[in-house]
């Protein structure tokens, strides 16, 4: 099967529509060299539609079998990866979303400890509420750039001039259907963040954003994924000093009892605090509700000192 490549091109050479069908791909540095890079099956299907308002939005859809990357003794492979986007306008205002899918994605050992460790994933990321007239403008204010490059700063003093009418709509962005599986456990959950933009009176002053900002987190992991995420994570802040690759398997299985020692200890800390809840015997949940500046975690109040901005 051959590469096959078609494009549409509008002004300055941009794509308006393109379709990319790469069956196959390698790359080695050299003959005795172990470094490679392999991809099959990359199918890029891309074309620029426009809104009711005048947008032009951009739609992706990609698909790619696998990607095998080595560098000498490190390894990251990928099968079975899709990402698709679009947009949608209605009443004035614009949604766009990224869906991604990975079937299978396996990290190189010294990120899981030395261990095998496989990740399948799948969610959904959207901006909503954004105001059509904005993103036009500041759209044709891209262009002129484009044009002329003298223009970049004058326009990015007017794109300024934009930000009320973006926060007037109170934009939102959400991380939805998120589902991680690994080898190690599960994690999945929503994150939702919004802008009041009625609460914004000055845009200059931290404290009026902060008072702007509301979120609400849902998340349920098994115990096993929590456990085992933030021993690799104490796992590599060990390692700087050795050489994973060169590690005598009894020094390995020393720093792999230490960090599970703290991931257990540090767990115990997040329980202790209410950061996290048993879900079930084999499961713990964390909810968190952020607005008027106060965070409620997993329904009790909880101080936030680290974002507290002096007037």
């Amino acid at each position: 099967e051959k590469t096959t490549l078609n494009a549409t091109l509008g002004a300055n050479w941009i794509p308006i529509k393109l379709d990319l069908n790469l069956p196959s791909f390698q790359s080695q540095e050299g003959k005795n060299s172990q470094s490679k890079f392999d991809v099959q099956a990359l199918v890029v299907g891309f074309e620029t539609k426009k809104t009711p308002g005048g947008l032009k939005v951009g739609h992706i859809n990609l698909n790619l079998g696998k990607v095998d990357f080595v560098d000498n003794a490190t390894s990251t492979y990928l099968e079975n990866l899709a990402i698709t986007t679009g947009g949608k306008e209605q009443e004035g205002l614009f949604g766009y979303t990224l869906q991604t899918q990975i079937s299978k994605l396996r990290l190189p050992p010294k990120f899981a400890m030395g261990e095998t460790f496989d990740i399948n994933y799948a969610g959904q990321i959207s901006l909503d509420r954004l105001d059509v007239e904005a993103l036009l403008t500041l759209q044709t204010m891209l262009h002129q750039t484009q044009l002329d490059s003298s223009m970049t700063m004058p326009l990015l003093m007017q794109a300024m001039a934009v930000v009320p009418k973006f926060l007037a709509k109170s934009p939102e962005i959400a991380l939805s259907q998120w589902n991680i599986k690994t080898s190690k456990g599960n994690l999945q959950g929503d994150v939702k963040v919004k802008l009041d933009g009625k609460k914004v009176t000055d845009f200059f002053d931290p404290q009026k954003w902060l008072a702007a900002l509301q979120a609400q987190v849902a998340l349920t992991m098994d115990k096993s994924f929590i456990e085992h995420a933030i021993a690799s994570q104490a796992y590599l802040m060990m390692l700087p000093e050795l050489d994973f690759y060169t590690l005598h398997d009894d020094n390995r299985k020393e720093l792999q009892r230490q960090a599970k020692i703290m991931s257990q200890e540090q767990i115990q800390k997040f329980v202790n605090q209410k950061w996290l809840v048993e879900a079930d015997k084999d499961s713990y949940k964390l909810e968190a509700d952020f607005k008027d500046q106060k965070l409620l975690l997993n329904e009790q109040e909880t101080d936030l000192p680290m974002i507290q901005i002096p007037k």
